[in-house]
């Protein structure tokens, strides 16, 4: 790996690329998430402010390693930024259950206000997901880092899902069995997150040697 640094403009670039091909060749996942973002005008710079402030804090990083770390935390931040609607959105939870879950994360009386903003923070984070993924990959060639990620992310929804699910049982009275799992679960998480943040990069690719015959 290089140990020149990336500028910010770069980082961004490079992202608009990756969400302007998403669009067209992605999953479908990708490109209903996607799309989103491309809905109207305001929607479209919303994500770009968000995501340019991303790439501002990764761009500082005064060499391509201590960018690497700026990176991966970049990552962990946006799994935990959507979780609450992918919650929200794989549970099916609905009604006074649904009410509960939002209110234990809003501190307002909003309801509406409460589902739309996690609608757009859900939309977000996935686009700038896909587009950290791409540069982390493709870039900064974190791939070993990315499949580590992989498992944290499904770890961390199972853990906010038990989460979320005593919140339901508290908001109805009712004795939730694995509740003295959370914390250890939470504690499990932070273990995980801190050996996968401490993984060595990848290294350098030798560049292939190039044979010039004079005469």
């Amino acid at each position: 790996m290089s140990k020149s640094a990336l500028s910010a403009s770069v980082l961004m670039n490079v992202s608009e690329l990756r969400i302007e091909d998403i669009r067209w060749s992605g999953s479908e996942l990708e490109r209903q998430v996607v799309n989103r973002i491309f809905e109207t005008p305001d929607s479209y710079d919303h994500w770009e402010s968000f995501h340019s402030g991303l790439m501002n804090t990764v761009g500082n990083g005064s060499n391509r390693k201590e960018q690497l770390v700026k990176m991966r935390r970049t990552r962990f931040t946006l799994i935990h930024r959507q979780s609450l609607f992918q919650y929200l959105r794989d549970s099916g939870v609905k009604g006074e259950k649904r009410t509960a879950v939002i209110r234990a994360f809003h501190d307002t009386t909003d309801y509406m206000r409460a589902v739309v903003t996690e609608h757009g923070r859900f939309l977000r984070s996935n686009s700038s997901l896909y587009c950290t993924d791409h540069l982390a990959d493709s870039v900064l060639r974190d791939t070993r880092f990315t499949n580590g990620l992989a498992h944290y992310r499904q770890r961390y929804m199972d853990y906010f899902a038990m989460y979320c699910n005593w919140i339901i049982a508290e908001q109805q009275g009712d004795q939730y069995a694995t509740r003295r799992l959370i914390p250890e679960t939470k504690n499990l998480l932070a273990g995980m997150q801190n050996r996968l943040l401490r993984m060595p990069m990848a290294a350098p690719q030798q560049r292939p040697v190039t044979w010039k015959f004079w005469n």
